[in-house]
């Protein structure tokens, strides 16, 4: 993803990329925010695959959990609500819930 890219080819503008993803959330943004996160928690070897990709994006570890707890509650409300599988192009935010082992038979009901 470009945006990432920006980030990490001058570790200079990884707080604009930071800044973005946060407008990003701000806005509900459910495409390009659960993208990023789920980039990032792969990329730390935080999932249930437990494999680093790279040794950091733009997102370290703690930042992505941080991330990540904050953006849970988010996600899973949309599932639940149905929003994730009526509007949303992607299934970014469900393989975040998945990928981290968060998925339960509510999550399952909703689909």
């Amino acid at each position: 993803m470009l945006l990432i890219q920006f980030g990490i080819r001058e570790r200079s503008r990884a707080p604009r990329v930071r800044a973005i993803v946060e407008a990003l959330i701000a806005d509900g943004n459910l495409v390009l925010a659960p993208h990023i996160l789920r980039k990032h928690l792969l990329a730390n070897g935080m999932t249930r695959h437990r494999q680093g990709q790279q040794a950091h994006l733009v997102f370290g570890e703690s930042e992505t959990r941080e991330l990540f707890d904050r953006e849970l509650p988010r996600y899973r409300a949309a599932l639940l609500d149905g929003t994730l599988l009526k509007r949303v192009p992607n299934v970014e935010a469900l393989f975040v819930i998945n990928n981290m082992l968060q998925w339960d038979d509510r999550s399952g009901r909703a689909c």
